[in-house]
């Protein structure tokens, strides 16, 4: 996908079309999200086309998405300004996947994979006697 500020949208549009309406909804929402932020830095901080890769389980209870993008430098986590229009983006990862990383593409591609993984929550159920 090209580095245009529409490319974000186009990258939440292909998670939940390849989740599809069999996932949980909540994990779908998260995804969308979290790949959101991370194309928008692949395009505004990397100057980078993305890629997008989505490996589910099997029956869709959790998830693994990764970001390709062509620059080397990996990103930063850091400190925020709450007032800032941007800058929250790994945050967000950090706070809403299970786990996530940052590995180079390896030798024969240049850049790097930034990735998260998200499972369903079971609900916590309570008996009241």
């Amino acid at each position: 996908m090209e580095p245009v500020a529409w490319s974000p949208r186009l990258a939440r549009r292909f998670v939940a079309d390849t989740l599809g309406p069999r996932a949980d909804v909540d994990l779908v929402d998260a995804a969308e999200l979290l790949v959101t932020e991370l194309v928008t830095n692949a395009v505004v901080h990397a100057r980078s086309r993305a890629t997008v890769l989505i490996i589910t389980g099997r029956d869709r209870s959790d998830v693994r998405i990764e970001v390709h993008d062509e620059a080397y430098e990996p990103p930063r986590l850091g400190g925020f300004d709450p007032d800032a229009l941007s800058g929250r983006g790994l945050a967000l990862v950090d706070a809403m996947s299970d786990r996530w990383g940052v590995e180079p593409d390896g030798p024969s591609r240049s850049g790097k994979r930034i990735w998260f993984e998200l499972r369903v929550r079971t609900p916590q159920h309570s008996v009241v006697c």
